[in-house]
This record gives C-alpha cells, structure tokens and sequence, in this order.
C-alpha cells in the first residue's frame, strides 16, 4: 500500500474514536490502531509514525496489504 492515503486515513483519526485494523503481508493477525494523537511521515519511502494515547507505533506502509475502518 502506498504511503499517502494512509497516512490521510490516520491522519482523521486524530482525537476521534474512530479506529484503523491493518493486515500486513504475511502475518496471521491484524493490528488494530486507536486514540490516535500524532502521525508524522519518516525519511524512508514508506515509514509512518503513529503516536497513540499508549504506543509509538511505527509502519512500513509497503507491508499493509490491506486496511478498514468500522463504520460509526
């Protein structure tokens, strides 16, 4: 997946409720990202930092094979 529309999606996930699960290329399970407080784009071509209310979570966008968001 391409950096750009999922750094948009985390980007509206700032100080909402909504939430995020990503599944990753070859991993079994998903991961699931919420209160989301900061996304910044890092130096590689694909890096993403998620900073949430819990973690700092970092993304190789080039692994997320797929992302969706629970309707509200």
């Amino acid at each position: 997946m391409e950096r750009g529309p999922l750094i948009q999606v985390l980007e509206d996930m700032v100080g909402s409720a909504k939430e995020l699960d990503l599944h990753m290329t070859g991993a079994s399970e998903t991961v699931e990202l919420r209160n989301v407080e900061k996304v910044e784009s890092l130096i590689s071509e694909h890096g993403i930092r998620v900073t949430t209310k819990q973690n700092v979570i970092y993304i190789d966008a080039s692994h997320v094979s797929m992302a969706w968001q629970t309707r509200l």
